[in-house]
């Protein structure tokens, strides 16, 4: 038995065989049958690189025009980002170009852009992202990098540094969104102030601190040191 699995454009004016399957009756009792996992995994790492390449391409066209007259603006030069996903490390390919258009208008701030780092800030794909962290959270790092290269085509299993540095990231990410979260309904919220109390309390502690001269033959050469006092007090009898 052979299969082939190709892949065609949206009108299917071109097509692209990315793998080639094949089986006999041959099969002995521990192999199975059916996709290996290599072969999975090979065939997810080919389909995503040529998925990626057109939707690159598609950011790069509809982000490289001027907004005021719609000519293409000067091409600088090449430039290339490593992205990683869940499906493979790829070295994706977008051209640099200058803000200015030839007509003196300027599409962006500065003197040139590169469309697709301004789509992907972060180098990394959101749902890599969450693997790494939600595996890292349930076990070591290690084992969270190991369990990831085993059952995920991402060519260099990541090291469990890395795989703590984006942990490190997520947690404060999480803890910023907390704070404003926090902030946000504090700010929603009715200041009130409590109500003075309306009879005297039935004991107060008082507490003071201070310092006390030192012998320094005494206490090892300090010239003084620290002490703090408190008692506690009924109101109209003595402290105790």
């Amino acid at each position: 038995m052979r299969i082939y699995i190709e892949v065609s454009t949206g009108d299917g004016s071109a097509r692209q065989r990315i793998a080639t399957i094949e089986r006999d009756a041959n099969v002995s009792a521990g192999e199975g049958v059916g996709l290996t996992l290599d072969e999975v995994k090979a065939l997810v790492q080919r389909l995503q690189t040529i998925v990626v390449t057109g939707h690159v391409g598609e950011i790069a066209a509809a982000n490289s025009s001027c907004g005021a007259c719609g000519q293409p603006l000067p091409r600088k030069s090449s430039a290339s980002i490593v992205y990683r996903t869940a499906f493979g490390k790829l070295d994706l390919s977008c051209p640099r170009l200058y803000s200015q258009c030839r007509c003196g208008a300027h599409a962006y701030a500065g003197n040139s852009l590169n469309p697709l780092a301004m789509i992907l800030a972060q180098r990394t794909h959101p749902e890599l992202l969450y693997l790494q962290a939600h595996w890292a959270s349930n076990t070591s790092y290690g084992r969270a990098a190991k369990l990831l290269g085993d059952v995920l085509p991402l060519g260099t299993a990541p090291c469990s540094s890395s795989i703590k540095a984006q942990v490190r990231r997520a947690g404060e990410a999480m803890v910023t969104e907390a704070y404003r979260s926090a902030e946000h309904f504090f700010e929603s919220q009715p200041l009130v102030f409590p109500e003075p109390p309306s009879s005297q309390p039935a004991h107060v502690l008082e507490i003071d601190a201070g310092y006390v001269r030192a012998v320094a033959s005494k206490c090892g050469g300090r010239k003084s040191f620290g002490i703090i006092t408190s008692r506690l007090i009924k109101p109209g009898r003595p402290g105790c």
